[in-house]
This record gives structure tokens, C-alpha cells and sequence, in this order.
């Protein structure tokens, strides 16, 4: 995953050569009952849960269940579903794409069958135990302290914790969701944290997995506010230090 190369480091006007870290990627092919179906960029680690996470984002499926097998070999991940007729029945339905490009498509962006009943849930979160979350999060990303080229994300769930990067936010993400459908895991009362900026395509993830708490250390986007308060999901950005800035969502939060 790390490489190490040559480089000149210049400071203050000296330069000298010097052995540096450099983070390394992969184009893995996501083949379903042998026609592709995406193509990602990421870093080289955690394929299988990239894999299961992606198209549970992607609406292929929504249990491990629905997939009979994964093979792994080289840059190719072939993957065989139990119900073979289930792409072209999307396709059909204007869900996704025909990604024969090795592009996939959303069209279902915005997530409009969703609504603030998916999203209850008793979960509660002290200030305490978000700061303390946040610089722990920090600290485990040993990746990023080497080369500062992956995001990071965790997702909470009571005392467990699946820690993920990638050079990629979304493949991060996938990657975590993944991990937790592997593991025969649900998304109640959990909580997702994250290195870098909400997008709406980052909260496209989190919404298909029902997830009720975001904490990021950067900012969200305007139309990602609108759509968590909508649904009554809590979003939380910009947790550095002893400072946070809720969006969303706040009465998910214990203030005392």
C-alpha cells in the first residue's frame, strides 16, 4: 500500500535528497455474472469489503445473502449473485446504468422513498464522547500520518469500532458498510465518522445504510444540512479540538 521513493525536500531554500512515503493504487474491476460493472480507483487493502459495500450503496443488494460468491484475482473482482436476472432488472427499472462503460450511474440521488421514519433511533452521543472519538479516530490512520494521501472513516456501533481508509472518500466508506455486512452487522444506533467533507454523494452511502449519526472533522455541504434535517439524521462537522459545529440533529446530543 505505502512505496518508497526518491525525492528532492526543499526548506527555507535548502534542498536535499531524501527516502519518502508515497501511497499506491489499484483500478479493481467490479464484475457481475461476467459483465463489468464498475470501475474503482483505491488503495489495495480490504477489496472484499469495498466489494459488499459498493453494491450495497450501488442497490444491488441489501444483504450479504443476495451474493453467492466474491472471487478476488488480480485487479478483477468477479462477483456472482444469487439472482442473476437482478441487474437487468434495474436496468430496466432506470435504477442504474448499464455499466458495460465500467461506469455506474446513480440516477436515485437523492433518496426520495426515504424519510424520517428510516431513521429513528434512541442512539445518544455525549460532547465528551465525540471529541474523545474524534482524536482517537485521528490517531489510528498510521497511512495517512506516513503519507497524508487517504481519508479515513469509522463507524461506532456501542464498543465496536471497523476503522477504514482508502485514497478515496466514497471507497472508504463502501469499505466500512462492507465490513459490517460481512459480519452479519446492523446499522442501528451506529454512527459514522469522517476524515474529509459530506458531500451529497457521501450521504447518498450513508442514507442507503440508515445510518443516524455523521461526525466529520471537516465541513458538509449545503444541500447535504437540507436533506439531514429532512430526515432528522444528526450531523455534526468541523470536531477539531474542543470545538464542533452541529447541523442537524441535536437532540441526539446529551449537552451535560
Amino acid at each position: 500500500m505505502i512505496k518508497l521513493i526518491q525525492i528532492l525536500r526543499i526548506n527555507n531554500g535548502i534542498s536535499k535528497y531524501i527516502e519518502d512515503s508515497i501511497i499506491n493504487e489499484v483500478n479493481i474491476k467490479i464484475i457481475i455474472n461476467g459483465k463489468i460493472f464498475a470501475n474503482l480507483i483505491c488503495s489495495p487493502q480490504n477489496i472484499n469489503e469495498l466489494v459488499y459495500g459498493y453494491l450495497f450503496t450501488s442497490g444491488v443488494i441489501q444483504s450479504k445473502s443476495e451474493v453467492l460468491e466474491v472471487i478476488i484475482y488480480g485487479t478483477e473482482a468477479n462477483v456472482i449473485l444469487t439472482n442473476p436476472k437482478k441487474i437487468k432488472q434495474m436496468i430496466l427499472k432506470n435504477q442504474i446504468s448499464d455499466s458495460s462503460d465500467g461506469n455506474n450511474i446513480l440516477i436515485d440521488v437523492h433518496e426520495n422513498h426515504f424519510t424520517p421514519k428510516d431513521f429513528i433511533s434512541h442512539n445518544s452521543i455525549s460532547i465528551e464522547m465525540i471529541l474523545e472519538n474524534m482524536k482517537n479516530f485521528q490517531n489510528m490512520s498510521e497511512v495517512f500520518q506516513s503519507t497524508g494521501g487517504v481519508h479515513s472513516v469509522a463507524l461506532l456501533k456501542k464498543d465496536n469500532l471497523v476503522f477504514s481508509e482508502d485514497i478515496g472518500r466514497h471507497n472508504a466508506v463502501d469499505k466500512v458498510i462492507g465490513s459490517f455486512l460481512l459480519n452479519n452487522d446492523n446499522f442501528q444506533n451506529t454512527a459514522i465518522m469522517l476524515s474529509g467533507r459530506v458531500s451529497s454523494e457521501i450521504l447518498h452511502k450513508i442514507i442507503k445504510a440508515k445510518i443516524p449519526i455523521i461526525i466529520s472533522r471537516s465541513a458538509p455541504t449545503y444541500q447535504v444540512v437540507e436533506k439531514c434535517r429532512e430526515l432528522g439524521i444528526t450531523l455534526i462537522g468541523f470536531v477539531r479540538g474542543p470545538k464542533m459545529n452541529v447541523y442537524s440533529g441535536e437532540d441526539r446530543i446529551i449537552l451535560d
